[in-house]
């Protein structure tokens, strides 16, 4: 019984860093929607595709974790309630296959690029000025191209939360 003890602890350790591990790749998951669709659309997305799948939300999301554009996915999903509803009652493998094929068709080649991570874990899909940076320098000492980029983030952002 003695040597049940450290497996027992082994396992909630490996249990407690697999939460904090999908915690944060779901917050920068979030963090992305946001910054590429604007706060209130991913959010209003995000919430139309937990309604949807119901039961099978986390289930989708542990998923969805895995893709290149899971942020994109989820827009995508929001605008095809029928398809969500059909996802719903999807076995596991047919749900990832259905999820592939949706994020293919969405690359201008029909092909999505399979590595060892997801691209959204990459260096070049993150970049977004923290309001805070933004309201204190307004894009000082930005170069004229990132400054063009969040402005238009930020335009876009706004318009979308006009409509």
């Amino acid at each position: 019984m003695a040597g049940e003890q450290p497996d027992q602890q082994l396992m909630e350790a490996a249990q407690a860093i697999a939460l904090q591990t999908h915690a944060k790749e779901l917050g920068e998951i979030i963090e992305l929607g946001r910054t590429e669709f604007g706060t209130g659309n991913f959010d209003d997305a995000s919430q139309i595709v937990a309604d949807k799948l119901g039961p099978r939300t986390q289930e989708a999301v542990a998923m969805l974790r895995q893709f290149d554009f899971p942020h994109r996915l989820v827009a995508e999903l929001a605008n095809a309630p029928e398809k969500l509803e059909k996802l719903a009652k999807m076995p596991a493998g047919r749900l990832a296959a259905e999820l592939a094929r949706i994020e293919s068709r969405m690359t201008s080649n029909g092909h999505a690029i399979t590595g060892a991570d997801p691209a959204w874990k990459g260096p070049t899909v993150r970049g977004r000025v923290s309001d805070a940076d933004w309201k204190k320098s307004f894009g000082e000492g930005m170069s004229e191209a990132a400054f063009d980029k969040e402005f238009r983030r930020r335009q876009a952002g706004r318009a979308a939360r006009r409509r």
